[in-house]
């Protein structure tokens, strides 16, 4: 088996698309979701920390993959490296190819970017059996037992490093997961040219190819114009979603009689079945546009969706966008 061994860093530099690296780090995590039995907070971990600070070029954490010519997926890692802590916070091979030295490689990689065969590690003591190799051939030393810090029913094998530990390990458990019933800020993408049709009148319908969860409907939504202005420059509401064959959804919102229905029609292709129409209302304009640029200043990680997400009502960006719009418009 022919794998290539790669970091998200590497492919940044080689000038990959970022919704390319987002769609790499969404697969990799469903290949380790399975963590989240052993560290409740995975999910909340991996897309608020790990995600955002990889596809930073100026962070200090990545993500090592190992895949075939047919990005097939194999084996992960997850690494931070700045001059206090060099860690490696994640490592998994899938069961179907263990024993076939990708776990050798992926460790030999990291050790690369790391600049230590001895950076610090912790391991469940359930699986230290599946480590016990590894750590007589680099000759790593357990420097630390914790208990209970990420679940009450396993503890936590720390080797090569003091890990630093709240006070109370209850404090780790606060961290919530994204709750879409809390009053988050949705925004959604669109390319500037059909964004200004929104906000002028002429396009009432969003068409896309996945559907707009149904609790968003008649919930405001901020649209992020995404090629040329690059800001948030209004929102609207949707009030019903309207899904069945591309040919049929066009004729019906009369997407077929307009000028540009060809963009529409090649966007789909011929008879999908997956075309999804969504019917908008309440469209507003802001006089004022948010650049991307200001929000960067209070939070230098923002990413925006390639379809749509949610700023957490805890965000700085949460205040600072509400108040933007009661205060320029």
């Amino acid at each position: 088996m022919e794998l290539e061994f790669l970091t998200i860093k590497e492919l940044m530099k080689n000038g990959v698309e970022r919704s390319i690296l987002l769609k790499i780090c969404e697969d990799l995590y469903k290949m380790t979701s399975f963590l989240s039995e052993d560290y409740p907070q995975y999910r909340s971990w991996f897309y608020k920390k790990q995600i955002p600070e990889t596809i930073n070029e100026n962070s200090n954490r990545d993500i090592i993959f190992a895949r075939d010519k047919n990005n097939v997926y194999y084996g992960t890692c997850f690494i931070k490296n700045d001059e206090t802590e060099k860690k490696i916070c994640s490592i998994f091979v899938c069961e179907s190819v263990r024993k076939m030295g990708i776990g050798t490689k992926l460790f030999e990689k990291s050790f690369e970017i790391l600049q230590t065969t001895k950076p610090m590690i912790t391991i469940k003591e359930y699986k230290l059996p599946y480590f016990k190799n590894f750590i007589t051939k680099y000759e790593w030393k357990q420097t630390q037992v914790i208990k209970g810090i990420y679940n009450s029913n396993h503890s936590e094998l720390v080797f090569n490093g003091i890990l630093n530990v709240p006070i109370k390990n209850e404090k780790i458990n606060k961290i919530e997961e994204y709750d879409l019933n809390n009053d988050n800020i949705i925004i959604i993408s669109i390319l500037t040219y059909y964004a200004n049709q929104i906000l002028n009148g002429t396009k009432i319908f969003e068409f896309r190819k996945s559907p707009l969860k149904s609790n968003l409907l008649n919930k405001p939504i901020y649209i992020y114009s995404a090629k040329n202005d690059k800001a948030i420059v209004g929102k609207f509401k949707v009030d019903k979603i309207l899904h069945g064959n591309s040919d049929e959804i066009i004729k019906l919102t009369g997407f077929d009689k307009r000028a540009d229905k060809d963009e529409i029609i090649n966007y789909f292709g011929i008879s999908n079945k997956n075309c999804y129409a969504l019917h908008l209302i309440d469209i507003e304009k802001f006089e004022t546009p948010l650049s991307i640029k200001e929000l960067k200043v209070i939070d230098p990680q923002i990413c925006f969706p390639q379809y749509y997400g949610y700023i957490n009502n805890k965000s700085p960006l949460f205040s600072y966008i509400l108040n933007y719009e009661k205060h320029k418009n």
